[in-house]
């Protein structure tokens, strides 16, 4: 049984993988990244419980279709639990156990910090991560040059009124971090936005929306 009950190497996880995160960024940019360049994401789990690779969760995916390099990923999470299997799984990768905004922010001011890619994988509503999303847009306003930037928000499950993506970016332009980003930062919007069930058992339950943004200097 996996440790957050979510399987993130399903074939529907996988699939809005290759919609949001690859081809968007063969398409804007090219086939793989730089060599000097990293690609950040909200990782989840990606061993199992005891500490062995998950066929088909997002580091194996993105490495086998040739897109980053090992040392090119960064995978934060929050679950110290979660963390040490994905150590286990992956140790020649790199691995963080924090919050993503603010491990980012250490690693910049390490100056550690090139990214080509970064995941905000959120398990929130669009009321929850608006703020948050915003704020990961300004910080890489402010410290990135070319890359792309994807945020998948919870778009409908129980108990919440479904949203669709004009309700997203409306909400999104609420906060002063999102319209500063937008205003300085050279993001553009991808056409459309991505939408897909969720991952593992409780998918039907459960409607993700993935908004994808592109900066290029």
């Amino acid at each position: 049984m996996l440790v957050n009950q979510k399987n993130w190497s399903c074939p529907k996880k996988q699939k809005a993988r290759w919609e949001t995160i690859i081809s968007q960024y063969q398409k804007h940019f090219g086939n793989s990244l730089p060599t000097d360049s990293q690609y950040w994401t909200m990782c989840g789990q990606c061993g199992t419980e005891n500490g062995e690779p998950l066929d088909g969760c997002e580091p194996s995916q993105l490495i086998a279709d040739g897109l980053i390099l090992p040392e090119q990923f960064y995978g934060v999470e929050i679950n110290p639990e979660i963390h040490v299997l994905n150590v286990k799984a992956f140790p020649h990768l790199n691995w963080i156990n924090d919050d993503f905004y603010h491990a980012m922010v250490v690693e910049q001011s390490q100056n550690n910090f090139n990214p080509a890619i970064v995941n905000a994988d959120l398990p929130q509503t669009p009321d929850g991560g608006g703020a948050y999303i915003s704020k990961l847009l300004a910080f890489l306003t402010e410290t990135a040059g070319d890359v792309l930037f994807i945020a998948n928000l919870i778009l409908r499950m129980k108990y919440y009124t479904a949203k669709d993506g004009d309700y997203v970016i409306n909400l999104l332009n609420d906060y002063p971090q999102f319209r500063y980003a937008m205003s300085e930062g050279n993001w553009k919007l991808a056409d459309g936005f991505y939408e897909y069930n969720g991952a593992g058992n409780t998918g039907s339950r459960i409607y993700m929306g993935s908004f994808v943004f592109v900066k290029i200097c």
